[in-house]
């Protein structure tokens, strides 16, 4: 299977507001990572996608999004409901059996790092990974306060508009396409990453998905539901929540992309002990795709 089959284009069309980070943030992300890529971990991205595509194409980047229309299923990969009022993320109480974005991390890796498998299998597991290491570290995918679906049924009026519109697409896209402005998203990318020091990197390059999704968690409580009550009438994020949050937003992108980058290091170097990825809970179905219309090719 060929990455022109497996990726239809249509991804483009969609609106930026179904999707964590946007399009833009998604790629962002990946942008980051290839630049921290070792050279096994590159050339083992080219061999599955093959050589006309780059992890960082909005095709590659965003292509989960565009699955989940066609596999509706595959809808509670994308984030994880963690109780805003809760200390960390809960298996037992937040797992639902795998459907969530933790666990399809630790899957998707797993089989990523699998060289048993056969590439079309992994092919489409490094599409799921590419995006679920981006929506892991959109605050408002792993939170949920009194049912608001991650701020998607929180109305709120972003500075002087004369519409409301909800919190989670204010965190997908609102605040970081007002940050990148005029800016390319590769030149933008190139900014955020050279902001990040070795020592962030090097501290970053640790923990699991679970660990991840307990910081975007935290940014959520801390951050984006800060003067935002959970009931009344949508209130104004002005100025200085908007500079509280794009600080925030920025710093998840770049832990993102050093993220994702240490992940896919670690899956292509088979020496490498698997130290950022788990074995998963998973659900009793696999994702669809042009060549595994059951949804069978890719469990284990």
């Amino acid at each position: 299977m060929r990455f022109t089959r497996f990726v239809p284009l249509i991804v483009l069309l969609l609106p930026a507001s179904l999707f964590a980070w946007g399009v833009d943030g998604h790629q962002i992300v990946c942008l980051i990572a290839e630049e921290r890529l070792t050279p096994a971990a590159k050339a083992g991205v080219r061999k599955l996608l093959g050589p006309d595509f780059n992890m960082s194409d909005a095709e590659v980047a965003a292509w989960a999004d565009n699955a989940r229309r066609e596999a509706d299923w595959t809808a509670p990969w994308h984030y994880v409901d963690i109780p805003a009022e809760a200390a960390a993320f809960d298996a037992r109480r937040d797992g639902h059996s795998g459907d969530n974005v933790v666990d399809q991390i630790n899957h998707f890796a797993n089989i990523v790092a699998d060289s048993s498998k056969t590439d079309d299998q992994r092919q489409l597991a490094l599409a799921y990974l590419l995006h679920f290491v981006g929506d892991i570290h959109q605050p408002m995918h792993c939170v949920d306060r009194d049912g608001d679906r991650g701020g998607n049924a929180r109305l709120v009026f972003y500075r002087d508009w004369p519409r409301a519109t909800n919190l989670h697409a204010v965190w997908d896209s609102t605040i970081l396409l007002e940050r990148r402005g005029t800016m390319r998203d590769l030149e933008f990318a190139r900014q955020l990453n050279a902001k990040v020091t070795a020592e962030q990197a090097e501290r970053w390059s640790t923990g699991t998905a679970e660990d991840w999704a307990n910081e975007s968690h935290a940014v959520a409580n801390k951050i984006a539901y800060a003067d935002v009550p959970p009931g009344g009438p949508p209130p104004k994020l002005g100025d200085a929540y908007i500079a509280r949050a794009g600080e925030a937003i920025d710093e998840q992108l770049e832990k993102g992309g050093v993220r994702l980058a240490a992940l896919l290091n670690e899956c292509f170097d088979p020496k490498r002990p698997p130290t950022l990825r788990r074995a998963a809970t998973m659900p009793t179905t696999a994702p669809a795709s042009p060549t595994n219309p059951a949804g069978n090719a890719v469990r284990d």
